[in-house]
């Protein structure tokens, strides 16, 4: 009897790794690495194997914009069958609830969840809208039957002439390849029998590329099921208003997409000379993925790039399309204007595209036969649940790029010997992220490979297995030192009775809106840390939490008022782009309902409240805040972020050994100390790969530089500085994203009153004030690494009265101020 082995689509797409060995058994295939594979192979488990892991994970949590957020989020598919089960349905005739799901919200649910299937449920009830279906003739196939129920029920609906919309729509054939019964299955958000077409969705502002792939897999199930298919779409967040902030609090609003755009990320053109409406719309249909369907030099609803056009044709575009800036008409370019025009109505205008490359590259996908011989034979060749097959792994994946089949097309008919040693190229899959991918590359390199910064290794050197050999080797080897010119990033805080205010912003997202005007996955801050200081003397210190259950926009600009610290002198973060960011956006949010007609009253509780603090409707008083606090800003992550040649080149001159402090650990004082190991510049930039690319090097740090790190290297060199904070793992919030999930189960509602205001606000304030001291001892550190050599330090710090100044090393080799007048 054949054995049955089901094939989805999260299987499926594994074949266009283009690695037999890394199809079957490999989900959450970083967590099988750290807690077993690498084990199995090498013998030994790193001790910091899964700190480290984790240190990746959480070294940029705090992600900054919502394209860096859905670029997460596209990568994976997210199935929540497990949730639905306990979902019914209930048709009502009212036409902004026509589909309710029962409450599934449980304190032991992660909130995301609840609202993952919230959205579903609004998709759904936007579907049927928008194509005025009559409620009678819908059917709904549960997910909580078994699978062959549910195929039987899609089946029968196909059949019955009183229905028109399938919701959950489930498929699956099965093809017999010897000893194995290979079942294919594939399911969508709802069949349309109107239009024949499958409808599939997802959970963010632009269309995954690899819906290309997803629905020729599906194309080929539903031919082999004898159901006529006619059109695919994708149902998501509309782009238009994401785009366009126009959002509101708790609605989203939806877009159904009829092509991708094949690159990974997306962009707003930085081009000078494109008028912005015109760099604003090319983004937008860049997301909506209808500039794939202008590849023939003009906008085709039915281009070859269409969804179900890639399907039947099994061609995939592999490179970009732009709007073709020589031809398009730049003098009245307003009629491009998405603000004021509709969408659909500037797609039915001229419009000129051009491929972004003269050689437009296109995926040609092989017949389906194909790939059911390379599915039976990896399942019989690597299902081995008991250990990967690694030598195998490292070959497939030793290839010049994403497309090379070669090596698989050589394996399907031939006996292949895996363990030749393979030091050449090496590709990993473009939809997989630097963790993921460091955490293979450890994996296949084993002891010669670190956890080191993808940019400390070099792209180039990241595709080439002896590559990146070399350049960890020369990583290990390098050396630890500061370059005086970190001084003059953090100066300002040297000046004579300077107030200088350290803060640190925590924020929390969510699917839906959280307030107006601010889209799905952007961050909204709801809480702060602020510490005042002066000549080294902490004068305040203040945290606020922001109780997100009903979050306000007011409560955000009070936070500006408390960080602005009656206009202090300076002001300190680590990472000013998040910081900086967050406060203009407070500033844009005021504007918009300032100046905006009202219309709810949250807007004239706003309007009412500003004009109490600031005797004022207008903007300016808050302007001069936000200006006043970023153009004052130090970023204490200047000094430790890694800097292009080019950069580091015109920050710092020419490369001069008398600017540096090198220093190492002395092994008989186990202290940290200064020592001369180069003879001259030369010998040292010889010797030191960072010593292009870094003001502070430190081995410790691997070339990361989040401040958790480096206040863990603090603690492992046990460096004796004034501010010393409470380790992280002694608090009840750890880190950035579990504050950011209290902030969003409180508020979903799941966290009460007493609990939120008696336990959770003060651990939030103890996280976020912990980070701000955090940052002082970071200052404080920099200082210990220059006094090793320059103890005269002490005589400018807290101590500068000059307007403007600059530290640097005088023809003795004495640390001086330069004095400008």
């Amino acid at each position: 009897m054949a054995k049955q082995v089901i094939i989805k689509w999260n299987i499926f797409k594994k074949i266009f790794y283009n690695n037999p060995a890394f199809i079957f058994n490999t989900d959450n295939f970083t967590d099988k690495i750290v807690e077993k594979e690498y084990n199995d192979y090498w013998g030994f488990s790193p001790e910091d194997h899964r700190n480290m892991a984790e240190e990746l994970d959480e070294e940029d949590d705090r992600s900054d914009t919502i394209d860096k957020i859905s670029e997460a989020l596209a990568v994976h598919d997210i199935n929540f069958d497990i949730f639905e089960d306990q979902v019914e349905l209930k048709l009502s005739a009212k036409p902004t609830h026509m589909i309710n799901f029962e409450n599934i919200s449980n304190e032991y649910i992660n909130i995301r969840i609840d609202s993952y299937v919230k959205f579903k449920q609004d998709a759904l009830n936007w579907y049927i809208k928008h194509y005025n279906t009559d409620l009678k003739r819908i059917m709904y196939v549960r997910q909580n039957e078994n699978y062959e129920a549910k195929v039987s029920k899609t089946l029968d609906a196909l059949q019955d002439p009183e229905i028109d919309l399938i919701i959950n729509p489930t498929f699956n054939f099965i093809e017999n390849v010897d000893d194995l019964d290979l079942d294919f299955r594939t399911d969508g958000l709802v069949f349309d029998k109107r239009f024949k077409k499958l409808v599939n969705l997802e959970y963010v502002s632009r269309v995954k590329p690899q819906n290309y792939y997803k629905f020729y897999y599906t194309f080929q199930v539903l031919k082999n099921c004898d159901v006529e298919v006619n059109d695919f779409s994708v149902i998501i967040i509309d782009p238009i208003s994401s785009t366009l902030k126009t959002v509101k609090k708790d609605e989203i609003k939806f877009f159904e997409s009829f092509a991708a755009n094949p690159l990974k990320s997306i962009s707003l053109s930085t081009n000078k000379k494109i008028p912005d409406e015109i760099k604003l719309l090319e983004y937008i249909m860049k997301k909506t993925g209808d500039i794939s369907l202008s590849y023939n030099g003009s906008f085709d609803v039915n281009g070859n790039f269409r969804f179900i056009n890639v399907a039947k044709l099994r061609i995939i575009p592999n490179d970009g399309i732009v709007i073709d800036k020589e031809k398009i008409d730049l003098v009245s370019h307003d009629k491009y204007d998405i603000k004021t025009n509709s969408y659909s109505e500037i797609l039915t205008r001229f419009l000129p595209f051009t491929p972004k490359t003269q050689e437009f590259k296109i995926i040609q996908l092989k017949p389906f036969n194909h790939y059911i011989k390379i599915l039976a034979k990896a399942y019989r060749e690597f299902n081995n649940e008991l250990q990967w097959n690694y030598h195998a792994i490292k070959y497939f994946f030793n290839i010049p790029n994403d497309y090379d089949e070669t090596k698989v097309d050589t394996w399907l008919t031939n006996k292949i010997h895996y363990r030749d040693e393979i030091n050449g190229d090496i590709t990993l899959p473009t939809s997989f992220s630097s963790q993921e991918k460091m955490i293979l590359l450890n994996y296949l390199i084993g002891a010669k490979y670190d956890y080191y910064s993808a940019k400390a290794v070099g792209t180039k050197n990241m595709k080439n297995l002896k590559n990146i050999v070399s350049r960890v080797s020369q990583l290990k080897k390098d050396i630890n030192f500061i370059n005086i010119e970190s001084l003059n990033i953090i100066k300002d805080i040297h000046r004579k009775d300077a107030r200088i205010c350290w803060y640190d912003y925590e924020g929390f997202m969510g699917i839906y809106p959280i307030i107006d005007n601010v889209p799905s996955y952007n961050q909204v801050v709801n809480q702060v840390s602020v510490i005042v200081t002066q000549n080294g003397q902490q004068t305040h210190a203040e945290n606020i939490v922001i109780d997100t259950k009903d979050i306000k926009l007011i409560e955000m600009v009070k936070m500006l008022i408390k960080i602005y610290a009656d206009n202090a002198d300076y002001y300190v973060v680590y990472n000013k782009t998040y910081e900086n960011s967050r406060n203009r956006e407070i500033l844009e949010l005021a504007r918009k309902k300032l100046y905006n007609q009202p219309t709810t009253q949250d807007d004239f509780d706003f309007i009412a409240e500003y004009e109490e603090i600031f005797n004022s409707k207008e903007i300016f008083a808050l302007e001069n805040i936000v200006l006043h606090i970023n153009n004052n800003t130090i970023d204490l992550a200047d000094c430790f972020k890694s800097y292009s040649t080019i950069s580091l080149s015109n920050l710092i001159g020419n490369i001069n050994l008398s600017d540096y402090v090198f220093f190492k650990k002395d092994e008989t004082t186990n202290q940290i100390i200064s020592y001369e190991p180069f003879e001259d510049t030369e010998d040292f930039v010889n010797h030191s790969v960072a010593s292009t690319s870094n003001l502070i090097n430190i081995d410790y740090l691997m070339r990361f530089y989040s401040i958790k790190k480096i206040e863990k290297f603090i603690t492992h060199e046990q460096i004796q500085l004034k501010t010393l904070i409470t380790p992280y793992t002694e608090l009840e919030i750890q880190k950035g994203t579990m504050a950011m999930q209290k902030a969003m189960e409180r508020n979903a509602g799941t966290i009460g009153d007493t609990l939120w205001n008696e336990n959770i606000v003060p651990s939030l304030k103890l996280y976020c004030e912990n980070d701000v001291r955090a940052m002082i001892m970071v200052y404080e550190c920099i200082m210990f690494l220059v006094r090793l050599k320059h103890t005269n330090i002490d005589d400018f710090e807290y101590k500068i009265q000059a307007k403007e100044f600059k530290y640097y090393i005088n023809d003795h080799g004495d640390l001086d101020v330069k004095i400008f007048n």
